[in-house]
């Protein structure tokens, strides 16, 4: 289908960045290498470019950086919903999950209502053991579309966890994630005990 849309308009972006998650998702780098130059060769928005590129990045090169630059470009035309929207996914993939709470909190209240956002800060929610905040979203998600697979698990997950191993497993997760944006407070829980042991 994003093969026949570029057939009618080489431009769209929205249907190269469709094709470029297919091929991500297939491991197909090579053809989306191929399709990227393509893609170049036919677009005339300067936006567009930087944004294929970025789009690009996020598929096969750097996910941070790559959302980074998508959210520079939202930013740069005065779409701050957006460009909130985009710093918090490249402060996920740097491993922040504070940092992308707080993001994606500001694209909210700047108005970006999209669907996939709402699932995303369901899911965001679930990390951070915000469980009745977690169903909340993944309901609002699920108003807008019911096929949304993520937010129905979320409902579910979101109490499953309360079953002790489980809890203990997303604790630890959630540790993980708070501990790599803190890399001194890894450090000095390695170097401690060594310390006491010495």
């Amino acid at each position: 289908a994003a093969w026949k849309w570029l057939g009618h308009d080489p431009s769209s972006l929205l249907a190269y960045s469709h094709l470029l998650y297919c091929f991500k998702r297939s491991a197909r780098r090579k053809d989306a290498e191929e399709l990227r130059q393509r893609f170049l060769g036919a677009s005339t928005d300067p936006q567009d470019v930087k944004l294929a590129l970025a789009f690009y990045n996020v598929s096969f090169g750097s996910k941070a950086d790559g959302w980074a630059r998508v959210s520079e470009e939202f930013s740069s035309e005065g779409r701050h919903a957006e460009a909130y929207a985009y710093a918090s996914r490249a402060a996920r993939a740097k491993g922040d999950i504070l940092e992308a709470w707080a993001q994606a909190k500001l694209a909210l209240e700047a108005g970006y209502r999209d669907v996939h956002h709402l699932e995303y800060m369901s899911v965001l929610c679930f990390r951070l053991m915000r469980f009745a905040k977690c169903r909340e979203f993944a309901r609002l998600a699920l108003r807008t579309d019911p096929h949304l697979a993520i937010a129905r698990e979320l409902l579910v997950l979101s109490w499953l966890v309360w079953f002790p191993p489980f809890l203990v497993a997303h604790v630890l997760a959630l540790l993980r994630f708070l501990l790599a944006a803190q890399k001194w407070v890894v450090i000095a829980l390695v170097i401690a005990p060594l310390v006491v042991f010495a």
